[in-house]
């Protein structure tokens, strides 16, 4: 099935396929050790901001629950948003 984000028409697969990142191919760019959610860049979170009732229907109850009562993103240490875990 597909549904059509942003003008973008994407699988719903991405939604309940794992993923894992290939780290011989990107060195762990994006991650960061410790226990706070993936980093956001300016632009994901307004993408996500824009799409959220979208993507709500791909989501477990205890995600939902918890972008309710403390929304999707929350700012670092640093004052860089990123995901809620």
């Amino acid at each position: 099935m597909l549904v059509e984000i942003n003008d973008k028409i994407i699988s719903t697969e991405v939604f309940s396929e794992e993923f894992v990142c290939d780290l011989s191919k990107c060195k762990g760019a994006c991650c960061v050790e410790g226990d706070g959610g993936a980093p956001l860049k300016e632009s994901e979170r307004i993408l996500i901001q824009k799409n959220l009732e979208k993507i709500k229907p791909f989501m477990n109850k205890k995600g939902i629950d918890t972008i309710e009562k403390k929304g999707f993103f929350y700012e670092d240490e640093e004052d860089l948003p990123a995901t809620q875990l």
